[in-house]
């Protein structure tokens, strides 16, 4: 991560920490899981990304919506619950 906010946008609190979290991509029925670093508010949880992950982010939509795989791994199946 290049910056640091002074305080979350979010709650106005001034106490955020640089954080490896697990974002939840999808598209229709195909879900991604990505492990990416945010800057997290302590008080309320709310994440901010980098503008270069957030493109990542874009482009492995792009990857679900397409049916592609150049850097997707199945690792399981998903259910739905009736």
């Amino acid at each position: 991560m290049k910056t640091k906010l002074s305080k979350c946008v979010h709650c106005g609190i001034e106490k955020t920490k640089i954080k490896n979290v697990e974002k939840i991509l999808s598209f229709n029925n195909n879900t991604a899981l990505v492990k990416v670093d945010a800057e997290v508010c302590d008080h309320c949880g709310e994440r901010f990304y980098e503008p270069e992950t957030i493109h990542y982010f874009e482009r492995i939509k792009k990857e679900l919506k397409n049916k592609e795989s150049k850097q997707l791994i199945p690792v399981g199946i998903t259910f739905k619950v009736a």
